[in-house]
């Protein structure tokens, strides 16, 4: 039974529930508004409805948490079909310029190159082969540098990037693929528009009870508005978060007129 046939089936319950209830009480009342007593009969009658409203309403909460444990599963399945979409993506011009970039730099400085063909391989190794959900955020950070300095191959000096995180935090899990599409998303809208390019700081500290991951990276609205959104992404993340935190977990964007802030929190 799917979650819609599973609510029509809900709401059916709900009202022989209610009709049953009002006729209980109607009768009483009745009964009560002419001072007249209660025969063995009609004893009876009332434990038979009361009887067969509480079977009723045990159906009608069995089914509303068999709906509930239903919906949240085909949330689940929809969640990790967009991780495994998110996983699998390499996109072509990114690719198609990292190897040029690589073909370029096998002249003029090999050592460069290879580690440029390592990098690239160990990104599409995790994309590709990388079924976890969760990650430490160690080996989150270590993936997140393979990516910046292939990008930094093509960027060259107008990409700058600083990575702080609380040494107490490397081993703490968290949900795969957080962390790097808020970084793609910055050198999309606050590194490649801009002609001199920019920093973009990410920083993993610790906050009361909080697991706190803030990416920050220049932003001119108007340069901006010329790249391609990167929103499917972002919209996955928020999705994870509150799949897996509920309301203890959140994302938060803000934007100045010079910077554009994403704050992920996680419970810890």
């Amino acid at each position: 039974m799917n979650v819609v046939t599973g609510v029509i089936v809900l709401s059916v319950l709900i009202v022989v529930v209610t009709s049953l209830m009002a006729q209980i009480i109607g009768f009483l009342d009745f009964r009560l508004t002419f001072g007249l007593f209660l025969n063995r009969e009609e004893i009876n009658y009332l434990n038979f409805k009361l009887s067969l409203a509480y079977i009723i309403i045990f159906l009608a909460l069995s089914r509303y948490f068999y709906i509930q444990d239903q919906w949240q599963q085909q949330i689940r399945k929809l969640s990790d079909a967009r991780l495994i979409a998110l996983q699998a993506r390499i996109k072509p011009h990114f690719l198609f310029n990292t190897l040029n970039s690589i073909s370029s730099l096998i002249a003029i400085d090999s050592n460069r190159a290879e580690k440029a063909i390592g990098d690239l391989s160990g990104l599409m190794r995790r994309g590709f082969s990388n079924k976890e959900k969760f990650i430490c955020i160690e080996e989150e950070l270590q993936w997140i540098e393979q990516y910046l300095a292939l990008e930094k191959l093509r960027l060259d000096s107008r990409l700058k990037y600083s990575i702080s995180c609380e040494e107490e935090l490397y081993k703490v899990e968290i949900p795969v693929l957080c962390i790097q599409p808020l970084v793609e998303n910055a050198i999309l809208h606050g590194i490649q528009p801009l002609e001199n390019g920019g920093l973009i700081d990410i920083q993993i500290f610790k906050k009361d009870k909080q697991l706190m991951i803030r990416v920050i990276n220049p932003y001119l609205k108007s340069a901006s508005k010329k790249t391609q959104s990167n929103g499917m992404a972002l919209k996955n993340i928020k999705e994870r978060l509150e799949l897996y935190y509920g309301k203890k977990g959140f994302m938060k964007i803000n934007d100045t007129h010079e910077k554009f802030i994403v704050e992920l929190g996680l419970p810890l």
